[in-house]
C-alpha cells in the first residue's frame, strides 16, 4: 500500500451538512476500496484565484490515505460524476507523515488564548528620555502664552473689541464672531 494525498474543492453554496457528507463520501470510497484515511484536514471556505463555474470561493478539504492503486480510478470517477466537486488533485504523498501528525497534535494541545507579547523596551536618548515618546504632562510654556498675546496685539485697528476674541477661545468662536 502507498500513501496518497487528495485535495478537492467543494461548492460552498450548500449547507454544512452537505459539505460534511461530500467529505465523508470520499473517505467512505477510500475505505470501501481497502484503504485507510490517515489524516483529514478541512481548511474551510477560501477565496479562489480565479472563478470556477462562476464561483469565487470554494470549500477546501485534504485527505491523506493509504491504499492500493485500484482506488484511484474509482476516486477520480466519483469526483467527475458529482457536480459539487469543483476541482480535485490526487498525488503520491511524499511528505513526512509523522511530523505532520505531530504538528496537528500540538495544535490541539495549545491553550485557547495565545500568550501576550512582552512590551518592547524603548531606546533612550543620551538625556535618558525615551525616543518617540511625548511628555503627556507638560506644562504650557510662557512662550506660547506670549505668542497668543502678540497675535491679539497685531489685530488691525478697524476691528472692534467685540470682533477680536481672547487668545484662550477656540478659533470657531473667533470665526463666528466676525462680520461678513
Amino acid at each position: 500500500m502507498r500513501l496518497y494525498e487528495t485535495t478537492f474543492l467543494i461548492n460552498p453554496q450548500t449547507d454544512d451538512a452537505t459539505i460534511d457528507r461530500h467529505v465523508r463520501d470520499v473517505a467512505d470510497l477510500i475505505a470501501s476500496g481497502g484503504g485507510k484515511v490517515v489524516y483529514e484536514n478541512r481548511l474551510g471556505t477560501r477565496r479562489l484565484a480565479y472563478d470556477i463555474k462562476g464561483l469565487s470561493q470554494a470549500f477546501y478539504a485534504t485527505l491523506i490515505f493509504e491504499s492500493e492503486t485500484t482506488v484511484l480510478p474509482a476516486l477520480e470517477r466519483h469526483f467527475r460524476l458529482e457536480e459539487a466537486y469543483l476541482r480535485d488533485l490526487t498525488i503520491v504523498f511524499e511528505g513526512n507523515l509523522e511530523r505532520l501528525l505531530e504538528d496537528t497534535s500540538e495544535v490541539t494541545e495549545r491553550p485557547a488564548a495565545p500568550p501576550k507579547p512582552e512590551p518592547k523596551k524603548e531606546e533612550e536618548t543620551s538625556s535618558g528620555a525615551p525616543i518617540g515618546r511625548r511628555e503627556t504632562e507638560a506644562e504650557p510654556t510662557t512662550t506660547e502664552g506670549e505668542a497668543n498675546k502678540a497675535k491679539a496685539e497685531e489685530a488691525t485697528d478697524d476691528e472692534t473689541p467685540a470682533e477680536s476674541a481672547p487668545a484662550d477661545e477656540p478659533k470657531a468662536a473667533i470665526w463666528s464672531a466676525r462680520k461678513p
